[in-house]
């Protein structure tokens, strides 16, 4: 796969899917009294590389913040995992808020190969 040059992060990419290293979670997500999801973000990890997948919310359920709150708490819990990167795809108002910074694609790729390379645990919280 070649993508804008992107040939190795992605090789590394399909790579460790194919061997079964790559686990995607649910990431953090709030759920109503009834056990409703209501919010929360999503994505999976190589390593101690998180990739932000999307976000919801279901503002009808209760959950107009939720995704919000979620995403605080997905930080800190990647924090303390010992996770490198959070790729959130884009940098928006809305994640810089949160601390999300753009950095430069060399700067990016030089993190995610050493992200990629180190183990990142994911701990499902209390």
């Amino acid at each position: 796969i070649r993508v804008d040059g992107l040939a190795e992060p992605i090789s590394h990419f399909t790579d460790a899917v194919r061997a079964g290293e790559l686990l995607f979670v649910s990431g953090v997500v709030a759920v109503d009294g009834d056990g409703r999801l209501v919010g929360g973000p999503y994505g999976g990890h190589i390593g101690a590389a998180f990739f932000g997948e999307s976000m919801f919310s279901r503002p009808e359920l209760g959950g107009t913040d939720a995704s919000k709150l979620c995403l605080v708490e997905l930080v800190e819990r990647l924090r303390a995992g010992g996770f490198a990167l959070l790729d959130t795809q884009f940098a928006t108002r809305h994640l810089a808020r949160f601390g999300c910074v753009e950095i430069p694609r060399e700067r990016y790729l030089a993190l995610l190969a050493i992200a990629i390379r180190r183990r990142g645990e994911w701990s499902g919280g209390g």
